[in-house]
């Protein structure tokens, strides 16, 4: 995964450096969010999971299991913005996937010990 330094007046997005590498036979990483501390949260499609990294080291510092092979996305909200809210997806899951992971498709809220960050709309 890769990162940028972003510019908060501008918008403009300098620096491109790689943050993670995800390993294989985790799931390719698809949406994610970040928190008070500088982590970063992924949601890993083909995964059944969400994860938190230092971008600054790569390090893998804790994992969510979500009943749902195709991790989404996942984003902080609630009223002290410690809920992480993960979506997932049913498209391309066969009827036996479907019957295994009945979750598979909706939304799931797991409360956290982390505050996650503001965030900030990309582009002008």
């Amino acid at each position: 995964m890769t990162a940028f330094d972003y510019n908060l007046d501008s918008g403009d997005i300098t620096n491109r450096r790689v943050a993670v590498e995800i390993p294989e036979g985790m799931g390719g990483p698809d949406g994610m969010t970040s928190d008070e501390e500088g982590n970063i949260w992924v949601a890993h499609w083909g995964g059944f999971q969400v994860t938190r990294w230092n971008p600054l080291t790569g390090e893998m510092l804790d994992t969510i299991p979500i009943p749902a092979p195709q991790v989404t996305s996942c984003i902080f909200g609630g009223e002290n913005m410690n809920e992480l809210y993960i979506t997932t997806a049913r498209t391309g899951l066969d009827e036996k996937t479907l019957k295994e992971y009945p979750h598979a498709g909706g939304l799931f809220r797991v409360k956290t010990n982390i505050k996650g960050a503001v965030t900030y709309k990309y582009g002008k």
